[in-house]
């Protein structure tokens, strides 16, 4: 990129590039979504990536670290909620 180079614009690309990728991953099937997660993870991946090349490593460290922890914990809450309620009928 040049001295007159607009890093927002390239910014913008990224995340329409992203995004229409991130749609490639949610599916439907049978009235069930799937892939939500998964869309939002690339896209979240995008961003860090986006904070690395700004010049904002340890802010994409911590980013990062703050995702995989959400990540863990919600599989965590999920599967205890779906064992939890499994076979129950509201």
């Amino acid at each position: 990129a040049g001295p007159g180079a607009d890093p927002t614009r390239v910014a913008g690309q990224v995340i329409t590039g992203v995004g229409f990728i991130g749609g490639g991953a949610i599916l439907q099937a049978g009235g069930t979504i799937m892939g939500l997660t998964s869309a939002a993870v690339i896209w979240t991946a995008a961003g860090i990536g986006l904070f690395v090349g700004s010049g904002y490593p340890l802010l994409a460290l911590v980013i990062t670290i703050t995702v995989v922890t959400m990540l863990i914990a919600l599989r965590i809450a999920e599967e205890r909620l779906l064992r939890r309620f499994v076979g129950r009928s509201s």
